[in-house]
């Protein structure tokens, strides 16, 4: 006897949502590899270089391509939500239809033959270029196009934006303070259970993690420990990656300026503070703090970075047991200086070749010399992804 599966559908529903389910493979068959090149009018380097590290991510791909957001968050219910439109993941789905969609491709090439097609010396059809234009009219009371702008930032603000899209308003208020072990959870367990249940958006489930915060009071040796959500870590610049990490997760002393006051003893004065790694996200993305601030300067020179980077030594929480290896598959490059730049990225696509995009121009590259640049974002995910 086949058992009944009780997923609170109808026999009808489940039958349509089998039907869509199977379409949608089909479609994803047909779609194309998504290797353009991204027009710049103006300063929107920053922005193409990100573009194209997200590109790479088929979770992302298939969320915006079918429109998934408005299946789980704009049904009959009507969720309100942080941000109550869908406004910059619609411009989402219509970049991604342009990337991935062969008409839209098809419809390129054919334009540029009639306008005496612009290909190489070589011949061969014309490079496929396509517009991000609904994402840049999205950014643009954030991102003043006469400027120049932080990939960092545009990575973070867009994270945030797509986030709240889909992040329900009565999942807000989370505790951040410390939280008891229940039912024979650790408080590690704990936390990150309640922010997943809180936070059900695409965003979250790729590039969420969770750090621990431990502070020991110099008066009383009280132990305050918090935990709060990333999605990048933001590291200073060493010669390698792993030290980066390692000064990341250092302790460190708060004193002089930074005393700590005590909710226990009430007293202010120095203190220990420790961050632990205590749920590692799907996909890792470290920010390499290359800018220096006030003194407007630029740290030049290449962090040595891996392929594969385990994570294992530095994360002990048994979240993550044993998934800890990470594969890099796109990074971006910040070229000059901090008042005139430009950003290129390097990703890893299908058949893991990888390719260096330079806002309209993309060529196929060697693994040996992504692995030699000066990176500003690195992009890491887990192999079990």
């Amino acid at each position: 006897m086949i058992p009944q599966v009780d997923d609170g559908l109808t026999f009808a529903q489940r039958i349509a949502a089998q039907t869509k389910a199977q379409q949608r493979m089909e479609q994803l068959a047909q779609l194309s590899d998504g290797i353009v090149g991204l027009q710049n009018y103006s300063y929107f380097c920053y922005m193409n270089s990100c573009l194209q590290c997200l590109v790479a991510i088929d979770q992302l791909k298939e969320h915006f391509l079918y429109s998934i957001y408005k299946e789980k968050f704009a049904g009959p219910k009507n969720i309100p939500r942080i941000r109550n439109h869908f406004r910059l993941s619609g411009a989402f789905t219509k970049f991604y239809q342009l990337v991935f969609l062969k008409k839209n491709h098809q419809q390129y090439i054919e334009d540029q033959r009639n306008q005496k097609r612009r290909s190489s010396s070589r011949g061969g059809p014309p490079p496929i270029i396509i517009t991000p234009e609904y994402i840049k009219q999205e950014i643009y009371n954030k991102f003043s196009p006469v400027f120049q702008h932080d990939c960092h930032e545009f990575f973070t603000y867009i994270m945030s934006t797509l986030q709240d899209e889909e992040t329900p308003v009565t999942t807000q208020g989370m505790k951040q303070n410390a939280i008891a072990g229940g039912a024979g959870r650790t408080p590690e367990e704990e936390s990150w259970i309640q922010f997943e249940q809180t936070h059900p958006s695409i965003i979250d489930k790729l590039f969420s993690g969770m750090q621990k915060t431990i502070v020991i009071c110099g008066k009383c040796n009280e132990k305050s420990i918090t935990f709060n959500p990333f999605m990048t870590l933001s590291v200073a610049f060493e010669s390698t990656l792993e030290k980066c990490l390692a000064g990341f997760l250092k302790e460190d002393s708060l004193d002089g300026r930074d005393q700590y006051r005590c909710d226990k003893c009430k007293k202010q004065g120095k203190a220990k503070i420790k961050t632990e790694l205590s749920k590692l996200p799907n996909i890792l993305v470290f920010h390499l703090k290359r800018f220096q601030f006030p003194s407007m300067k630029k740290i030049t020179g290449r962090v040595q970075f891996k392929t594969y980077f385990d994570l294992e030594k530095y994360c002990k929480s048994p979240l993550d047991a044993k998934d800890t290896l990470y594969e890099l598959f796109g990074l971006t490059v910040h070229i000059g200086s901090l008042t005139s730049g430009h950003y290129i990225a390097y990703t890893k696509r299908t058949g893991g070749k990888w390719y260096m995009f330079n806002d309209e121009s993309y060529e196929l590259v060697k693994e040996s010399d992504v692995l030699n640049q000066e990176a500003y974002l690195l992009f890491y995910r887990k192999v079990t992804l």
